[in-house]
């Protein structure tokens, strides 16, 4: 087959530009990093790739959800831990009012420290964290006990997902803490202000066990919050791992090393400069055959 100076110049405007696609190409690998930036790099990296994509965001999302439900529950763990004490000296304050020998000075003191008892425990109910109150339920976003220690919250807990199969509740009820209306903490405070004053020592008395009972309920929720501040522990500590992971898996896969990137762009370029300087010395074409 005869080659005409025409194919000459087909073949090497093929070259040249099969050389600056190979400079493009090398020059997006230094610039992004990445060996695979298309599927057509490598279908079967790039889609995996992807799959490592949604595991890192789900893995970040379960962090930021973490990030918010703890400090919730641990804001939760401090006020239980607060109420406890209250209700203990509650207690004490019973068994001190169920002797009979207290006069009407000593009786009137400990009331009063009842009353003061009793606002606390309704601030303590009012608890906040960020801008939400902690024992509200759903209804977090105002007071959920007024003066009195009327729960006017919610009676659920919103949940939040940490990990697979693992929820959280950003919260508690008024009520699983305190007591429910007409059967709580409150309730006792009043009965046991009646009792002492009336000086009826044995009334007095009988509401230590109520007082004991509203102090295990309080224990209990506590114990729980316990339990939630070591999984949110181990959901951030999971979705951590997890991160590291993806982030790795990803960058395996997709990728370049920096030196190779940069030592095959320095190729690509000289590639495409010799080609350049090739095409530049060749003849126009048809110079030849009108020569001829």
């Amino acid at each position: 087959m005869r080659v005409t100076d025409s194919m000459i110049w087909g073949n090497m405007q093929k070259n040249v530009s099969a050389r600056q696609s190979d400079f493009a190409s090398a020059q997006e690998r230094a610039v992004t990093g990445r060996a695979v930036n298309a599927p057509s790099d490598d279908p079967t990296s790039f889609a995996k790739a992807r799959t490592e994509t949604g595991n890192l965001a789900r893995a970040q999302s379960y962090e930021r959800t973490v990030g918010m439900a703890k400090p919730i529950l641990e804001t939760t763990d401090s006020a239980l831990m607060t109420v406890e004490n209250v209700v203990q000296r509650i207690r004490d304050i019973a068994v001190q009012g169920a002797n009979d020998t207290l006069n009407a000075n000593d009786r009137n003191t400990l009331n009063q420290e009842l009353t003061t008892l009793r606002d606390q425990l309704v601030g303590l109910g009012n608890t906040t964290s960020g801008d939400r109150f902690i024992f509200g339920g759903y209804k977090d976003n105002v007071a959920p006990f007024d003066a009195a220690g009327v729960y006017t919250g919610d009676t659920a807990v919103q949940q939040v997902e940490v990990a697979r199969g693992v929820s959280l509740p950003l919260g508690l009820t008024g009520e699983s803490v305190f007591g429910t209306a007409g059967s709580d903490v409150f309730t006792t405070i009043t009965s046991l202000q009646t009792a002492l004053s009336s000086g009826d020592a044995a009334s007095v008395s009988n509401l230590i066990t109520e007082v004991d009972s509203r102090f295990e309920q309080v224990r209990k929720v506590h114990t729980q919050v316990g339990v939630h501040l070591n999984a949110a522990d181990m959901a951030q500590a999971v979705a951590t791992r997890a991160q590291d992971a993806a982030t790795v898996s990803r960058s395996n896969l997709i990728d370049i090393d920096a030196a190779k990137a940069y030592t095959d762009l320095a190729k690509a370029q000289t590639a495409l400069n010799a080609a350049i300087q090739i095409a530049g010395q060749l003849p126009p074409p048809g110079l030849v055959n009108r020569s001829r």
